[in-house]
């Protein structure tokens, strides 16, 4: 594989401090310059002087804010499992439970770190082996090399399980955007895979023509990087992760939301995040989505149960009421689009209004789902994989 880009200098530790001292030298220097001017030109130096020096406290204070933060994150909670170099950078790999005959892997939606799995994970582990794997730049791991494609993602997690110590097969389960992700690890490295459970998965299609995901920056924007290097994202009315609304992954995850926030609001883990989504928009086409693209490996596909209400509010502004239906009729499509990829294909709807997070707000139903999958490859009733010719 090819060496990837140079980290973005923004990321360095060091960069919010430069800056901000930066704002205090720019502005002192005005401060200053305006004392030995004449009165009448005097303000035209002073005032930004003031501002730079304001600015520069007001960022100093933010950075502090945010580098406490995470440091208290870090000492309150301190990486489980192990650091497994995958070349020249660490990813933290947390495997628990008996050795059986295969291993679970969970694999989080969006570009999320590993914690927002694992409440699964722990309880599938009080049974089977079950791991669960932190992203490049986000939670415990180190920040891996960008471009952060799907290919590079791929390798880099194949790579932690193998120097974590656990062997093939894996059962891969993978919501929303790890479901793309376990997929395109199933194309690549079949004789690994014994089975494949996709919950809500987000479909190629659905990034391919849905003008609802998009390539857009999202929080790796500018200004939202801005935000979590200076404190601003700590701001509850700034962040949707500190709203008090109704969270059903915050409450589940319970103690460990503040670790789990503090790791997301870092500028290395929304760079990851915008660079893993720009990666899968650019290349689209390299990702895997042709029917029988998977062989026969067994496949547990698990969409939302289609629901107007819940799949147009997504929808992009502006359609007509015929727009919307016809929206709606190709995100329901979409959803099981993905079966056509394993000729060992079975869809199972998840219950009615537990949305797309019902891995967090129906977690017995999915967990029960998961388990009868493993049962039924454990029984032989679905087979063996076969490698991809």
């Amino acid at each position: 594989m090819k060496r990837g880009k140079p980290l973005p200098i923004i990321l360095h530790p060091a960069t919010p401090w430069v800056v901000a001292l930066g704002f205090l030298v720019v502005g002192l220097i005005f401060w200053r310059s305006s004392r030995e001017h004449k009165r009448a030109g005097r303000w035209l130096l002073a005032i930004p002087g003031m501002i730079g020096l304001v600015v520069g406290v007001l960022l100093l204070i933010g950075a502090g804010v945010s580098a406490t933060k995470l440091a208290s994150a870090r000492s309150a909670y301190p990486a489980p499992g192990k650091l497994v170099d995958v070349g020249g950078y660490r990813l933290h790999v947390l495997c628990e439970g008996p050795r059986t005959a295969r291993t679970v892997m969970w694999l989080g939606g969006s570009y999320g770190q590993a914690l927002w799995v694992q409440p699964s994970h722990k309880q599938m582990a009080r049974t089977d082996r079950s791991c669960i794997i932190d992203r490049g730049g986000l939670g415990w791991s180190d920040t891996g090399p960008f471009p952060r494609s799907v290919d590079q993602i791929v390798s880099e997690t194949r790579k932690a399980l193998i120097g974590a110590g656990e062997r093939p097969p894996f059962v891969l389960v993978g919501h929303s955007f790890g479901g793309l992700y376990a997929a395109n690890y199933t194309n690549r490295f079949p004789r690994d895979v014994a089975g494949l459970v996709l919950l809500d998965p987000t479909a190629p299609g659905w990034i391919g023509l849905s003008g609802s995901f998009g390539c857009a920056p999202g929080d790796g924007s500018p200004l939202t990087m801005v935000g979590t290097m200076f404190g601003l994202a700590y701001i509850d009315a700034l962040n949707p992760l500190r709203g008090s609304g109704p969270n059903p992954s915050r409450d589940r995850l319970g103690k460990l939301w503040e670790p789990l926030v503090a790791w997301e609001l870092r500028p290395e883990a929304r760079w990851s995040a915008r660079s893993a989504m720009d990666e899968v928009c650019r290349n689209f086409y390299s990702i895997v989505r042709t029917p029988g693209a998977l062989g026969d490996v067994p496949m547990l596909l698990i969409p939302q149960t289609p629901d107007i209400a819940q799949q147009t509010k997504y929808a992009p502004p502006g359609l007509s009421p015929a727009e919307r239906k016809n929206y709606f009729q190709f995100m329901r499509t979409v959803s099981t689009e993905m079966a056509a990829m394993s000729s060992r294909s079975h869809v199972v709807f998840a219950p009615k209004d537990a949305g797309h997070l019902f891995l967090d707000t129906q977690p017995e139903w999915t967990m029960a789902q998961v388990r009868g999958f493993l049962k039924s490859l454990d029984e032989g009733a679905q087979g063996q994989p076969t490698p991809r010719r």
